[in-house]
């Protein structure tokens, strides 16, 4: 992928379903957590797939470490320090459940797309 600054990576990614995903690369980018006057922004390394998802990105370990954050999926919220104050980043449980839901109907589209091509007799 050359002209995108990916570093190659060898190692697959495993999704929920537990298939391995092979990256397309690496890439360090700036990541600006939260709003002025309480944003940090660091240099995040991004590990890039081409797989439906229902999210355009994921931050992992190292990133929340990077940016000493604090995860609750419970009250959908991301705090992290911005010098002596708190940062906090707010879920929206409608988009994400709307955002869900989508992804689910589209997967769900697919795979019975794939069903009626075996049946059809044609290869994918």
């Amino acid at each position: 992928m050359e002209g995108f600054g990916f570093e190659p990576v060898s190692t697959p990614l495993y999704g929920l379903a537990g298939h391995p995903i092979p990256p397309l690369g690496q890439i360090v980018l700036p990541l600006s957590l939260g709003h002025v006057p309480q944003r940090v922004t660091k240099m995040t390394t991004f590990t890039v797939v081409d797989t439906p998802s229902a999210y355009n990105g994921i931050l992992g370990r190292p990133a929340l470490k990077d940016f000493r954050a604090v995860v609750s999926t419970y009250h959908q919220k991301l705090k992290f320090p911005v010098g002596k104050e708190v940062g906090v980043l707010c879920g929206d449980q409608r988009v994400t459940r709307r955002c869900y839901e989508g992804a689910v109907r589209e997967e769900g589209k697919r795979a019975r797309l794939e069903v009626n091509m075996i049946r059809k007799g044609r290869t994918v």
